[in-house]
């Protein structure tokens, strides 16, 4: 019988993305973007009643993670949700529970 080797770099990186969408606010950005199909950083700052640092940060944070998409036109970045890779990570979550 072949023993299984846990892949613990694979088990860091999911725990990473774990974390990252169970912040409240980027729950929110997450919930917002998905209404919105797509929004700016200070659309969403205001929307939120947070400061522009703090939405940035959750922003990069999601966008780093591979949870939103981003889209440079002119001066402004417009965010919106990686459909594809968030409902493949909530499914692979699901299988598990």
């Amino acid at each position: 019988m072949q023993k299984t080797i846990l892949d613990i770099q694979k088990l860091k990186k999911t725990a990473h993305k774990l974390r990252t969408i169970t912040h409240p606010q980027r729950i929110e950005i997450i919930k917002m973007l998905d209404k919105n199909t797509e929004m700016n950083v200070s659309d969403i700052y205001n929307k939120l009643q947070i400061t522009q640092p703090v939405a940035s940060h959750h922003l990069i944070v999601l966008k780093l993670c591979g949870i939103l998409l981003s889209k440079r036109v002119g001066k402004n970045t417009f965010y919106s949700v990686n459909k594809q890779f968030l409902d493949e990570l909530i499914d692979s979550v699901n299988k598990c529970v």
